[in-house]
């Protein structure tokens, strides 16, 4: 969040030709390098990066390089703070036994049994309930692997927030294509899991455990706009488009048939 918060003031500080702008994209990145965790680091990067990039076409054509600018600032000083620790990991990478990360990681998937519990954390019981019973283990799979979920009501929201006026259909488009992505390839859709497995440096992370935390806060920002829609037409009964209850009602539906199949 506090990434894409200082992609946002960058942005508008370059809209008003203000020097200022690049401070907290640059904390950010230092906060994200010390946190200690790479993987998420560079997934959070790579989204802020992408949404830095879709941002950038509300920019008149004087504003562009101003913009640019602020974010080579931010990413230099961001960088030159937190080289301590990015040499030393770099350094001791090349020693170090990491595992399952040495080869490609895209065939780390997370079983599609558990695509229910994005929404329904608990359909199949308590973490680790059946233990003594799923004698697969897919469940444990699953559960040893998952990095997050998101609540019916957030999910609901984000469903508005597609069709919110407002907003950018270009903005909408991205947080809901990156939202598609990053599921496909946690769960091994379509080969999507192999398009991450390319993406370089990725391909040593465990996405499918790492990606969840950035789609959800995706789905948050849908959510957000979602909400803004309902508060400025709290009084229209037609707010919440035929379409979300449609949506919402068929994908209820998949994911009980996904459950009630595996």
């Amino acid at each position: 969040p506090l990434m894409l918060l200082g992609v946002e003031i960058a942005l508008q500080t370059a809209k008003d030709k203000q020097r200022r702008g690049w401070f907290i994209l640059a904390l950010s990145i230092i906060c994200t390098a010390y946190a200690g965790f790479p993987e998420t680091g560079f997934i959070n990067g790579m989204f802020a990066g992408l949404w830095a990039i879709v941002r950038m076409t509300t920019l008149s054509k004087g504003t562009y390089l101003p913009f640019i600018k602020k974010l080579l600032i931010a990413g230099g000083i961001g960088l030159a703070l937190s080289a301590p620790l990015l040499i030393a990991f770099a350094g001791y990478l090349q020693h170090a036994n990491v595992g399952l990360h040495e080869n490609n990681t895209a065939k780390l998937i997370l079983p599609m049994l558990g695509l229910p519990g994005l929404v329904m954390p608990y359909i199949y019981g308590p973490i680790f309930a059946n233990w003594g019973y799923d004698t697969t283990m897919t469940l444990y799979r699953w559960w040893a692997s998952v990095g997050g979920f998101i609540s019916l009501t957030f999910l609901l929201t984000a469903f508005v927030g597609m069709f919110a006026k407002g907003f950018r259909r270009l903005d909408r488009g991205f947080l809901l294509g990156w939202i598609i992505f990053c599921v496909f390839a946690s769960y091994g859709v379509l080969g999507f899991n192999y398009i991450a497995g390319n993406i370089p440096l990725l391909s040593q992370a465990a996405f499918c455990r790492y990606l969840p935390p950035v789609y959800i806060m995706a789905i948050i920002m849908l959510a957000a706009m979602g909400l803004t829609q309902l508060w400025n037409n709290r009084n229209d009964r037609s707010a919440i488009p035929r379409k979300v209850i449609l949506l919402v009602g068929e994908g209820t539906t998949v994911l009980i048939a996904i459950a009630a199949l595996f």
